[in-house]
């Protein structure tokens, strides 16, 4: 049987599957997300500034500054390769959802 959680992420609302644990309405939680499940793109769900960009061949490493958090994605999806945002960029992120652990909070 599959469960949902949402959660808020930055101020915004981000709708989990799949979910292991159930958690009481309120409780604060820990989500943990590979670098690699976090796109950088124009366009997204939220808005930061790049802070780091490395090439290393197969990947682009980011840091990207997210409402003061810093967040370090990791591109290896080819198709979305054709170009490297800046340090200094303003990019969104994408979190894959279905890839998101959550743990409980304090």
């Amino acid at each position: 049987h599959e469960s949902k959680l949402t959660v808020e992420v930055f101020g915004k609302p981000v709708t989990l599957s799949d979910v292991k644990e159930t958690f009481p309405v309120g409780k604060q939680v820990t989500g943990i997300a590979r670098p690699e499940m976090i796109q950088v793109r124009q366009d997204g769900q939220f808005s930061g500034v790049v802070r780091r960009a490395s090439f290393l061949g197969n990947i682009v490493d980011y840091d990207v500054e997210v409402n003061g958090q810093l967040i370090t994605a990791v591109e290896n999806d080819p198709r979305r390769m054709t170009a490297i945002y800046p340090e200094g960029s303003t990019v969104s992120l994408d979190l894959l959802a279905d890839c998101i652990h959550i743990l409980p909070g304090k």
